[in-house]
């Protein structure tokens, strides 16, 4: 029997194809989406209204990762609005600009808003859905300009990135995919984000996230790459009072949320379209401070079973 073949992808910025070796029989996925970033310190801080950490200290979300892809698409679009009757579109899904091939024209991914969905309309963002609160963390729709009819080609399988490490209460669950039949734990298994004052999330779908809690100055540490995992908030030390030498630790703010997993058995095709999300960055540092941890890069692995010889 022949060792199966297996290709990795990893932070990758645009859509990538995936050409299949001519003796496959059979395909596995194995789909991670990229981990949320630590949140900044900043010098004395609280997590109230006494010293509150600004929302551009939080950590960055992960980016998403997908599989495989649907027919492509000859739809309308006007300026924001995509024209799409009957679309199997969900929140979160993500496509691509393509040919009547599927081949794709600049090979940016665009993510459906899950607010502006009707049965034949659309729009879309460059970023899938972050967590409520100020600019930017809300989906805006890109500002086309004019009209016509495009091709598109939709991602079947797509994972959005996991929230970023921020103060408890403004940061959303991590989002549900698209193209899951009910959000299976079978299938489908989403990351928890990270709590105040502890390492970057775990959840079901990720591993570990920072190495240790985050006690004492130091800055956030990165999220396990292998499995996934939330970077942890940084640290935060200082004297109190002053001249005392009496020395104050402080727990590092909220860590990142692990990212999604998924394995999926698609149907056997020469070549697949995939996105492979990347780990978000850390919230920078703030006056005194430290920056957060990175997120784990998201990953698509495809597991080839190969003819006997």
């Amino acid at each position: 029997m022949r060792p199966p073949l297996i290709s990795l992808y990893t932070a990758q910025a645009l859509v990538v194809t995936h050409t299949c070796d001519v003796d496959c029989i059979g395909v596995k996925a194995e789909i991670l989406a990229g981990s949320g970033g630590g949140m900044g310190s900043q010098e004395n801080f609280e997590f109230n209204t006494l010293n509150p950490i600004p929302y551009n200290m939080y950590g960055e979300p992960g980016t998403s990762s997908a599989f495989d892809t649907h027919p492509p698409a000859w739809i309308g679009l006007d300026h924001a609005t995509i024209t799409w009757p009957g679309h199997p579109m969900e929140p979160n899904s993500a496509f691509y600009f393509s040919d009547e091939h599927g081949e794709p024209v600049t090979g940016i991914p665009y993510y459906v808003i899950g607010a502006t969905i009707t049965p034949s309309t659309f729009q879309v963002s460059e970023k899938p859905y972050r967590a409520p609160g100020p600019p930017p963390f809300p989906q805006v729709p890109v500002p086309w300009v004019g009209v016509g009819l495009f091709w598109i080609t939709a991602f079947m399988w797509t994972i959005p990135g996991s929230p970023g490490g921020g103060v408890a209460g403004d940061q959303a669950a991590p989002p549900a995919g698209a193209g899951f039949p009910f959000g299976s734990p079978a299938i489908f298994k989403s990351g928890c984000c990270g709590s105040n004052g502890i390492r970057g999330g775990g959840g079901r779908g990720g591993g570990a996230g920072g190495a240790v809690e985050q006690i004492g100055p130091m800055a956030g540490n990165v999220g396990n790459d292998r499995d996934g995992g939330g970077g942890s908030g940084a640290g935060m030390a200082w004297d109190h009072p002053i001249g005392s030498g009496i020395r104050n630790l402080q727990w590092g703010p909220g860590g990142g949320a692990s990212g999604g997993k998924a394995r999926i058995w698609p149907e056997l095709k020469p070549k697949y379209r995939l996105l492979a999300g990347a780990g978000g960055l850390g919230g920078p540092a703030g006056p005194g401070g430290f920056a957060g941890g990175r997120g784990a890069h998201g990953a698509v692995r495809v597991i080839e079973k190969l003819r006997d010889l």
